[in-house]
């Protein structure tokens, strides 16, 4: 079944059916998050070929390095979140592969990139085939592991106390 053909069945199918069918649906996928936005990006390739598109894929999405201030964030979703609960001493466990790269870009790379991903794209668009697929990562270049990020946020709020 394409994702265009399961995107149809989500219009009529029942929320209990799908429920029951989304361990099916998944496929190779790790979660409902992922497998949309495969539904979303073939659904753009089907129906904006004559668009200057790109796909930009950025990894985790984090607190910014410099822009607009060093550590900026506009809300707490993601992993400034969990940070912010461990630091009030709130969050003290969670489950997870400690030994898995935590894959965190900051927010202000992901702007300058897709700044420039727009104005790429809207160049090379007339000389490629299929649209463009940008992924802005990190654990490539500086991989910590969710252990090693866990000890330095321990180190760091130990030393500073809880927030308030």
């Amino acid at each position: 079944m394409t994702l265009l053909k399961l995107l149809e069945l989500c219009e009529w199918m029942d929320e209990d059916v799908m429920d029951s069918m989304t361990a099916t649906l998944l496929r190779d996928r790790p979660n409902t998050y992922c497998l949309t936005k495969a539904i979303s990006e073939a659904y753009l390739f089907q129906y904006a070929q004559d668009l200057p598109l790109g796909i930009f894929r950025p990894s985790i999405i984090g607190a910014s390095w410099q822009e607009p201030a060093p550590g900026w964030i506009d809300n707490y979703n993601g992993p400034s979140g969990l940070f912010i609960a461990v630091g009030k001493g709130v969050l003290r466990i969670l489950e997870g592969d400690v030994h898995k790269v935590a894959d965190i870009i900051p927010i202000d790379y992901c702007v300058n990139m897709l700044i420039c991903i727009t104005w790429y794209t809207s160049i090379i668009t007339k000389q490629v085939q299929q649209p463009l697929i940008y992924h802005c990562t990190s654990g490539s270049k500086k991989p910590y592991t969710w252990f090693q990020l866990g000890t330095l946020l321990l180190e760091f709020f130990q030393s500073k106390g809880t927030l308030q």
